[in-house]
């Protein structure tokens, strides 16, 4: 008898330990991965469709071009203060450099 009753307490042991948690952090939850999938999916897809309708570009191209028209900016910015103090020859220095600056 104390065989059937330890049997017994040890097949339930075994299924409480072995019964998966609903609240368990590692199981993954199907149906919020697979929304997850969806969902990336999707904003794959818009942006492929904004790169398509020439709405956005790609981030490498955006870095080469701003490269591209910050060095042809730079010597024309470098020279604003000697043009704005041979056109007004009488601005205070003190305006120059803030002008430099």
């Amino acid at each position: 008898m104390a065989d059937v009753v330890g049997n017994r307490l040890a097949n339930e042991r075994k299924k409480t330990i072995t019964k998966p948690d609903e609240d368990d952090p590692d199981k993954p939850d199907m149906d919020y991965e697979r929304w997850r999938l969806i969902r990336a999916q999707a904003v794959g897809q818009e942006i492929k469709n904004e790169k398509d309708l020439k709405e956005v570009v790609e981030v490498n191209f955006a870095t080469f071009v701003l490269n591209r028209i910050a060095a042809q900016i730079a010597p024309v910015l470098d020279q604003i203060h000697i043009r704005v103090k041979r056109k007004f020859p009488d601005i205070p220095e003190r305006t120059i450099d803030a002008i430099k600056a």
